[in-house]
């Protein structure tokens, strides 16, 4: 881990030893995510140095998939980055959503659900490599593709047959779906096009043809996309606070909402206890 945060330009300091309130424990939580949206070593790492969260990849992992507030493209950045504890993060990640369980563009299309894709190629492959050799592994097929479920019995849907197979399909339906849904794209791909593009794939074998039909199919009706992110609607919130007629104590450059939650879950400084009353 410490290994890891010295690649980021940051250094992994001791826990503290100090005991915070929950009322500090949940704050420190908050000012953890607005970190991580800005830039996620620092987040960890300061939620870490304050014991809020354990240094270990599994806590991480589960962290990421759970945490409301999270920026998707923050959480993208993160899971693409080099370093071996990054790796050791987004091997927990995927195995947490057991996506084996669907058939594969619908696995792909639930996995990316949670994050936005980074720019970087780099960063694409490392994260489609761990998530095509989760699902070949955990996905048995027999020789011609098709899988078989936990009693041993065939399943209808042809799946790629080896995680090579299945890295480089997925690859190529990321380029689909940002080909078709793409508006600055004049000239969108044809479904004989990214047929022929995927030739030879399968350990220079041709993926069945009804395969790659149903996936242009699939991708063509419905784009891949991330949830919606909480930062973006934090973004035109302050917007919009900052052309109100407030105190100017409340628009000040030097504060920034940090996450968005119910009024009922901050407490009452002057009462010393929750309010009722949500947002």
């Amino acid at each position: 881990m410490a290994a890891s945060m010295n690649k980021s330009k940051t250094a992994l300091r001791m826990p503290s030893l100090r005991k915070y309130s929950c009322i500090e424990r949940q704050r420190m939580r908050r000012i953890g995510v607005r970190f991580f949206n800005e830039d996620p070593f620092s987040g960890l790492l300061y939620l870490q140095t304050n014991s809020i969260m354990k240094q270990d990849a599994e806590t991480v992992a589960s962290w990421l998939l759970n945490q409301e507030g999270l920026s998707r493209s923050a959480i993208g950045d993160f899971l693409g980055s080099p370093s071996s504890f990054t790796l050791e993060v987004l091997e927990h990640y995927v195995s947490m959503q057991k996506l084996y369980e669907h058939p594969f563009v619908q696995a792909m299309r639930r996995f990316m659900s949670n994050f936005r894709i980074p720019g970087e190629a780099q960063k694409i492959e490392r994260i489609l490599e761990v998530f095509a050799r989760h699902f070949t592994t955990r996905y048995p097929t027999d020789e011609d593709g098709s899988g078989v479920d936990e009693c041993g019995e065939p399943r209808t849907t042809v799946q790629p047959s080896s995680t090579d197979t299945a890295h480089i399909l997925s690859y190529s339906i990321i380029m689909l779906n940002t080909d078709l849904h793409n508006t600055n794209v004049k000239h969108h791909m044809s479904r004989e096009e990214f047929v022929r593009n995927n030739r030879g794939i399968d350990h220079g074998k041709d993926l069945p043809a009804d395969l790659l039909d149903a996936i242009y199919s699939e991708v063509a009706s419905e784009q891949f996309k991330a949830k919606e992110d909480p930062l973006d609607e934090l973004v035109e919130l302050e917007k919009k606070i900052r052309h109100l007629d407030l105190d100017k104590r409340l628009v000040a450059p030097q504060r920034r909402l940090i996450m968005k939650i119910p009024a009922c879950l901050v407490t009452d400084w002057r009462k010393g206890q929750q309010t009722r009353e949500h947002a």
